[in-house]
């Protein structure tokens, strides 16, 4: 196959950036403590924190590969991937992990997080539920960006995409605003630069797998002497009728 022009897609839950309004985000936070049996599935916040108050945090984009405008092809060169969320309360940076097992948004908390046959609660960079090779690191300030080229390269291949774990990597919490946050554009975004598997003509795929038999140079049709008479100057064995000598 060839590659068609690149192309880029936003992806951002309750925004149209192109191709109608996006609705396939999820997100909650798994909180250890008093807090562990809790779900934050609809919070309008999202976060990490490390030590004693422990948070990490899940985020998926549903429905980005498939046929059609506004997803990304199944097969695609993934040029860039950027994965974006705006920050309100500064922190320590986090890391970020490509999930290897499902997720329910409405259902996960810290202490039912055990996935995959895991028997330690939260989320667990152990290649059962999360890689255990970080993805990314993701700042913690501003409008927070971590690089998932190499993660959305992966789903585009055929991996199953359930998304990212986030871990911190100190106790000086960060927090941002969620896909259920009031304010559509400081929602997480993902935006993905492309170039889509643009498939053969059938000719090619013939010649490509040997199939396809070419007629011999010059010649299109019949050979002469087999199932025809040669033609002869006057027109004898061409099928005219002559008058005899």
């Amino acid at each position: 196959m060839n590659d068609a022009p690149a192309a880029a897609l936003s992806f951002q839950q309750g925004v149209d950036h192109g191709f109608g309004v996006y609705t396939g985000a999820r997100d909650t936070r798994l909180i250890f403590g008093v807090n562990g049996n809790t779900n934050y599935g609809d919070n309008a916040s999202g976060g990490i924190d490390g030590g004693s108050s422990a948070q990490h945090w899940l985020l998926g984009f549903d429905d980005i590969l498939g046929a059609g405008p506004g997803r990304i092809a199944p097969g695609s060169t993934i040029l860039a991937a950027t994965l974006s969320v705006t920050v309100f309360n500064s922190g320590g940076s986090g890391r970020v992990h490509r999930m290897v097992s499902d997720w329910d948004e409405a259902l996960a908390t810290w202490n039912n997080f055990m996935l995959a046959g895991n028997l330690t609660a939260g989320l667990q960079a152990d290649d059962l539920e999360a890689r255990s090779v970080q993805s990314a690191s993701l700042p913690g300030a501003g409008v927070a960006s971590a690089d998932v080229t190499a993660d959305v390269q992966a789903w585009a291949d055929g991996a199953a995409a359930f998304g990212w774990g986030f871990i911190a990597t100190s106790s000086d919490g960060t927090f941002w605003h969620s896909s259920d946050y009031g304010v559509p554009a400081q929602r997480p975004r993902l935006t993905v630069e492309f170039t889509a598997p643009v498939p053969l003509p059938p000719a090619a795929l013939l010649l490509a797998g040997g199939l396809l038999v070419l007629p011999r140079r010059g010649f299109a049709g019949h050979r002469p002497g087999i199932g025809s008479r040669p033609h002869l100057p006057d027109g004898r064995g061409d099928g005219r009728h002559s008058s005899p000598h």
